[in-house]
């Protein structure tokens, strides 16, 4: 039978697939020759690793925050439903909804704080009070046990049942399936729990979703029977036949009806309602800015990721420099050029699945590590879940593509007589490519950079603004109470309890109690303008309750007139103190003590003092106007704030077991001022690290790049350096002239980036305070550093090209 090597050579091609056979080859040939460059695999590992785990940690979060999916049926019809005079429904008139038969079925919800009481003491708990057939509406089932249906869940019949979610059966009840029937106290009743919600389940409010569902009635909310009281958001499924549009007619119609019976408790209610899809309700009326800066987060993670195959695009293109001939004689061996394109592909994938191999691991370390500080908040929404595989897979698609065709493409090009010749070495002329590639990489990072100091820049100031109040010397305890627990008079007696007690601790100043904490999120806008006047349009000052030496104990000047003190309680005549920013607006060049002043359709009020202005809402708010109310003439939620002379960590235990001492039943919330005065502080220092974190990362990346083009460079000018320094050039020529050469690609790049950043930072605006989004100091900063990066990155290529030896490398040509 002959020779039998090419008989099985044959068999073996007609029986296997031989592109599949090639491709083995390919992958073992392509290890084989990464494990003899183990610096290339190392950086580009860590290029890679970085851009693709920071991109798996922020998809993630991005994709749970913005892109967020309730769990429900048939989730196209499903949709929300807004009244024209508000954005929630009375419980009357959300049963008015329901009998008109608009909708197929419509469900309504109320978030609510209820109070749990366990051997641990009192705690507040986020939950969900829900109209009685929520889950029957969504088409949700319980995981374990069962949820509640329309039928044993009324209003009317007070139903006393909880389900929970699954996070709270496992954090609570260790995931025992015999939670079913034991009982919570809430609110001082006692409620059954029948269910535990699948794990999977989003809940209709936002990624934050509740620990408690609860049957709305009269024991979670008071004024249920009150058609003035909206107090219901309101999601409803469209009838088979019907569309958006007319379902919003309906519903235009029927509040149209209902303003006609009940003009004052329904006034408004006819303008055009509110019909849109149901995912959208979780960021109803949130300003077009929130979504803005979450693009810019998202698209400069992105660029991390751009920079990270920039990187391995340019070892790969330096990589190739040297392997010349060895491809050269490859093709000129039979070799196709689609081929060695395979083959160089194989090798891209390679250290792409190297780069996931450190990205993944190291994304999926970071979402299970305990954060701590105000990154801890978020951890949640950066959960690694089955929804990665697809964004993972095109992640690697997409960067083999990006990293392997350009060097790919590069390396199969040119005379191959005369590169097996010169055995890889050589000039060449055409390094615009890596040029175009290492300048957008400095534009892209340069971007990073800018957008992570101005937010720097913002939160420096921040630490230094007036605020109008003494932040650092303020204990605040915020307490909650149950539905039936000191009602009406015995509520304020209880508040003046807690303030004599407190105020005979060591180490304390002074105590009132109020209705707010500034930068807490505490504001309540009313209708307001001066007695008797109504020619100020939009007159809408914050207006607040807060009791004696309120002002006293936040360190807020009292300009004029006195403070609040214990005559002024219910019956008096109503008193009220201003700030200058009113004072100014509504009485220009007059003393605004003993003015008097009206809200809505209550009395009028006298001005008896005048304070300095503060910080309210947030910290760079424009001057608002503010009024203060007595607390005794107008409760409202109870803040304790005590001012002390000691340091203000030392009392946060002393007064929470001070209020627990007056009534054990009562839970307290106590922190410093200036923990509970840090929403927007906390989320302002959340996006200072998370920009902050992407630009170190974008700056690394940045460096690795500069390296590898400087790198590449001079080993394709290996030939022409030899011959300048034989003909005399000095060492130290070609050293300036290598990092002059990184210090154009820099300067260049600066300038593409700084006119890139010049048009997105603005979007920045609204977040920035006390700092331009063309800030000079933050680009200055930013280009000299990316200057210094340079330098550093030329450094070793720069030496090494000065180094070489003219005579060993002219003898090879």
């Amino acid at each position: 039978m002959g020779n039998m090597t090419p008989a099985l050579e044959n068999a073996r091609a007609r029986w296997t697939y031989a592109w599949l056979d090639a491709l083995w080859q390919d992958i073992r040939q392509g290890g084989r020759g990464l494990r003899r460059s183990p610096g290339l695999v190392a950086v580009s590992a860590l290029s890679l690793g970085l851009g693709i785990g920071v991109n798996t940690m922020l998809y993630m979060g991005a994709t749970m925050v913005y892109r967020h999916q309730p769990t429900m049926a048939d989730p196209d019809r499903m949709v929300g439903v807004e009244p024209g005079n508000a954005n929630q429904f009375s419980y009357p008139d959300y049963q008015d909804l329901v009998q008109r038969g608009i909708f197929a079925d419509a469900l309504g919800f109320r978030t609510t704080g209820l109070n749990l009481r366990s051997l641990d003491g009192v705690t507040q708990v986020w939950s969900l009070a829900v109209t009685a057939n929520f889950f029957e509406v969504l088409g949700v089932q319980a995981q374990v046990g069962r949820t509640f249906s329309a039928t044993e869940s009324a209003a009317e019949r007070e139903p006393r049942v909880v389900v929970i979610t699954y996070g709270f059966w496992k954090r609570r009840f260790l995931g025992d399936p015999g939670v079913i029937g034991q009982p919570l106290v809430l609110n001082g009743q006692s409620f059954a729990i029948i269910g535990v919600l699948p794990e999977g389940y989003r809940a209709v409010t936002g990624w934050m979703g509740p620990d408690l569902y609860v049957p709305i009635s009269r024991l979670i909310l008071s004024t249920i029977d009150e058609r003035g009281s909206p107090s219901l958001s309101v999601i409803a499924r469209l009838a088979p036949t019907a569309t958006a549009a007319q379902a919003q007619l309906a519903v235009t119609a029927l509040g149209a009806s209902l303003e006609q019976v009940y003009p004052e408790r329904n006034e408004g209610m006819g303008r055009a309602a509110s019909v849109f899809p149901a995912q959208a309700l979780q960021f109803r009326g949130t300003p077009a800015q929130f979504f803005l800066v979450g693009s810019l987060l998202m698209a400069s993670v992105g660029l991390v990721l751009v920079i990270a195959c920039v990187n391995v695009t340019g070892l790969l293109m330096a990589r190739a420099v040297s392997r010349r001939a060895e491809i050269a004689i490859r093709v000129a061996l039979g070799a196709g050029r689609g081929r060695i394109l395979q083959a160089m592909l194989v090798e891209g994938f390679l250290l792409v699945l190297a780069g996931a191999g450190i990205g993944l691991p190291l994304a999926f370390a970071l979402s299970r590590l305990p954060w701590i500080g105000p990154m801890g908040f978020f951890q949640g929404a950066m959960a690694l879940d089955r929804r990665l595989v697809t964004f993972e897979v095109s992640v690697v698609v997409i960067t083999t593509l990006f990293c392997g065709v350009i060097p790919a493409i590069r390396a199969t090009r040119g005379d191959l007589v005369t590169d097996i010749r010169r055995g890889g070495g050589g000039t060449t002329t055409r390094l615009w490519l890596r040029h175009t590639l290492v300048v957008g990489q400095v534009a892209m990072s340069l971007m990073l950079i800018v957008f992570a100091l101005l937010c720097v820049r913002s939160q420096i100031y921040i630490g230094t603004v007036n605020l109008g109040f003494d932040i650092d010397h303020g204990v605040v305890a915020r307490v909650s109470f149950d539905d039936g627990q000191y009602p009406g008079r015995e509520r304020l007696r209880f508040a003046d309890t807690i303030v004599e007690r407190i105020e005979r601790l060591p180490g304390v100043s002074s105590v009132s109690m109020a209705s707010l904490v500034p930068l807490g999120g505490d504001s309540l806008i009313r209708s307001f303008h001066p007695a008797g006047r109504t020619d100020i349009p939009g007159a809408r000052p914050s207006t607040y309750s807060v009791g004696p030496r309120y002002f006293q104990s936040l360190a807020i000047p009292l300009l004029r007139g006195r403070d609040f003190d214990a005559s002024h309680v219910a019956g008096t005549p109503v008193v009220a103190i201003v700030n200058e920013t009113f004072a100014r607006t509504h009485f220009p060049g007059e003393d605004a003590v003993g003015k008097r002043i009206q809200t809505g359709g209550e009395s009028d009020a006298e001005v008896i003092g005048l304070v300095a202005d503060s910080r309210i809402d947030t910290i760079g708010e424009a001057p608002q106007s503010v009024v203060y109310y007595p607390f005794a003439q107008r409760p409202g939620r109870l803040i304790v704030h005590a001012r002390t002379s000691v340091p203000p960590e030392t009392l946060v235990s002393t007064l929470g077991r001070a209020i627990e001492g007056i009534d054990a039943t009562v839970p307290v919330s106590v922190q410093t001022l200036r923990g509970a005065a840090s929403l927007e502080l906390t989320m302002r220092r959340v996006g200072t690290v998370l920009m902050g974190s992407i630009g170190v990362v974008g700056l690394l990346l940045t460096m690795i790049g500069l390296y590898g083009v400087m790198a590449y460079v001079a080993a394709s000018r290996t030939v022409e350096i030899a011959i300048r320094m034989a003909l005399g050039a000095s060492a130290s020529r070609v050293r300036r002239e290598t990092l002059g050469r990184v210090l154009r690609l820099v300067a260049a790049g600066v300038v593409i980036g700084g006119s890139a950043s010049l048009g997105l930072t603005p979007a920045l605006q609204t977040f920035l305070v006390g700092v331009s989004p063309f800030d000079p100091v933050a680009f200055g900063t930013a280009a000299l550093l990316l200057a210094i990066v340079g330098l550093a990155a030329g450094a070793i290529p720069a030496l090494r090209a000065s180094r070489v030896a003219p005579m060993s490398v002219l003898k090879q040509q």
